[in-house]
């Protein structure tokens, strides 16, 4: 299948296109984390940092068996 308003391209060539896309997001994504990942913090930051983060967890986690009580 040809995509005329592109120019002709093929459905396999925007597949692979948009996959190719998706890995370098990715990689963009990690390397990101990696560099924030090794900044120095203070430690009253890195407690609230941790509160949230644990937070969120018990949210979702709740919200996921919620979620899966209703599915069943």
């Amino acid at each position: 299948m040809k995509f005329n308003g592109l120019g002709g391209v093929s459905g396999f060539t925007l597949m692979y296109l948009g996959i190719v896309l998706c890995f370098v997001g990715m990689v963009f994504g990690l390397v990101q984390y990696v560099q924030t990942k090794a900044l120095p913090v203070h430690e009253c930051m890195a407690k609230v940092s941790n509160t949230i983060w644990e937070t969120c967890k018990t949210y979702l986690f709740t919200q996921g068996k919620f979620l899966a009580i209703l599915w069943f």
